[in-house]
């Protein structure tokens, strides 16, 4: 974690980071690891946003609220591949990240990683950063090829 002190170097204001999720939900590690991650980032004076998809626990996403973080939910960010959702997706994310104004663009799990690199891409976001946990794909692979995967992660 980076001091105050480190947190402002090279940016005009204080850094906005957007998280990206595409499922807020229990059980799920985004939903208790990006909170906390958010926290400290605060208190190392930097401004941390939440931006979800369609599928997150109503009361996950009020308790972030309620610790004061600014919560955006883009209906069209699903789980599985839907092209018009995608389309809209992308275009929601361009025009959030333009107006926000965010410095960096914080991916989790694989579908917001893809979608939100594209948009931080297009809408000029300087730095991306993409956090992976783990082979969650894995269970729907048959059992040599997730074999094969485990053994070479």
């Amino acid at each position: 974690m980076l001091s105050a002190d480190d947190s402002h170097r090279g940016y005009s204001s204080v850094p906005k980071i957007a998280h990206i999720i595409t499922t807020f939900n229990l059980g799920m590690m985004p939903a208790t690891d990006v909170p906390q991650l958010m926290r400290d980032q605060r208190r190392g004076g930097w401004q941390p946003e939440l931006v979800i998809g369609r599928h997150a626990v109503p009361e996950l996403v009020e308790e972030v609220r309620q610790q004061g973080f600014p919560v955006h939910q883009i209906p069209s960010l699903r789980k599985y591949i839907h092209p018009l959702d995608e389309l809209r997706t992308l275009l929601a994310l361009v025009r959030l990240f333009k107006r926000r104004k965010f410095d960096i663009d914080h991916t989790h799990l694989p579908k917001a990683g893809i979608q939100g690199w594209l948009a931080a891409r297009l809408a000029g976001v300087k730095i991306i950063i993409f956090t992976v946990y783990g082979l969650i794909f894995a269970s729907a692979l048959p059992r040599g090829k997730c074999h094969l995967l485990r053994s070479n992660a």
